[in-house]
């Protein structure tokens, strides 16, 4: 059972520790403070479209140099470190902070928000359209019941450049209650779908549209 948005800000504003939360380092500055407990503010409000709660782009980094294979055991494992990668600059993208990804290299994409999982939840994360139609990929994976911590996910290029802005909703979450079929019956007996518990898809990948002619279109 996939839980609405309006369970989702109900989880947010409510479970201790948060659901979804923004965590304000304390060696922030005053600025950078302000801004980040505006955002925090800010999850309790949000649109939550089609239920699945679309995470933002804080950091990206890469496999740093690194000469030993990596290890998979069934005890141990040992992955290669990682290195941050710095903004590609204002005189090549245009923007302050704007990451460039290469062509046929990979990245690791980090969430601001750090997730909080109860026991009875499992996360669903899936890519945002955007980034397949602009020549990406990306890992998809599940958030277990009991984690806790910001999301990374793997970017690949598959073809050219892309340009990536901090802060970009990068990736889609949604929340699944572990449930009976009982529960199940209930559920579709008495959910109505034009109620507002839901944010229905409002984006601009609707009908056969694949793409925005080298033009700047809303984000959504």
């Amino acid at each position: 059972m996939i839980l609405t948005s309006k369970s989702v800000r109900r989880l947010i504003t409510e479970l201790k520790p948060p659901l979804v939360d923004i965590v304000i380092p304390d060696g922030a500055s005053a600025v950078k403070k302000a801004e980040l407990q505006k955002k925090r503010e800010a999850l309790k409000t949000s649109r939550i479209e089609g239920a699945c709660f679309d995470l933002e782009l804080a950091v990206v980094e890469r496999k740093a140099d690194f000469f030993k294979v990596p290890f998979l055991g069934r005890e141990t494992r040992m992955i290669p470190p990682t290195v941050k990668v710095d903004f590609a600059g204002e005189a090549l993208t245009g923007y302050p902070d704007v990451w460039r990804l290469h062509d046929q290299r990979s990245y690791k994409l980090q969430s601001l928000e750090t997730i909080n999982m109860p026991p009875y939840l499992m996360g669903l994360l899936h890519m945002r359209t955007s980034f397949f139609r602009a020549n990406g990929g990306m890992s998809w994976s599940f958030i277990k019941p009991g984690f806790s911590g910001r999301i990374v996910i793997e970017a690949h290029m598959i073809e050219g450049e892309i340009d990536v802005q901090q802060g970009w909703k990068f990736i889609s979450l949604a929340f699944a209650r572990f449930t009976d079929d009982k529960m199940l019956k209930v559920y579709m007996d008495n959910f109505n779908k034009q109620n507002d518990e839901i944010d229905v898809y409002d984006g601009i990948w609707s009908g056969s549209k694949i793409t925005t002619n080298g033009e700047h279109e809303r984000a959504a």
